[in-house]
């Protein structure tokens, strides 16, 4: 990986020339973080949501290779960004999760290799979300 430190008042920034696909996860989910401002939410939930949906469409066939890559991962952020950006509507950590499955699904659709994938994956259950709470 190669980066360049940029500092400035007070806050240390890191252009990422090249990043592994865990850096990028890692990455949005502390942007995200910093962001939202959700008092429950880690920066780790995202990546175990969007994990669990690629494992899962991996096991029911749906894909053949995994799409969570760091050019997958660009794209979802730029969605993901675009929807959030200063937005303070966001106060849950169950609407934060709901946006970023709307723009993951969104990121399949266009970018996946397959033709259509299935909605269920990407849904919010109402008892997953009971037990959040």
């Amino acid at each position: 990986m190669l980066a360049a430190s940029v500092t400035g008042d007070n806050v240390k920034r890191r252009t990422v020339i090249q990043a592994s696909t865990s850096e990028l996860l890692r990455g949005l989910g502390q942007y995200l973080s910093k962001q939202c401002h959700i008092r429950h939410f880690e920066p780790a939930q995202l990546v175990m949501w969007l994990r669990t949906i690629d494992r899962a469409l991996l096991l029911q066939g749906w894909q053949d290779v995994a799409f969570i890559n760091p050019a997958n991962l660009v794209f979802v952020y730029m969605l993901v960004k675009s929807i959030v950006g200063n937005d303070a509507t966001i106060k849950t950590v169950e609407e934060l999760q709901s946006v970023v499955l709307t723009c993951l699904y969104i990121s399949y659709s266009y970018m996946g290799n397959e033709i259509s994938y299935p909605l269920k994956p990407f849904l919010i259950d109402q008892v997953q979300l009971a037990s959040l709470i």
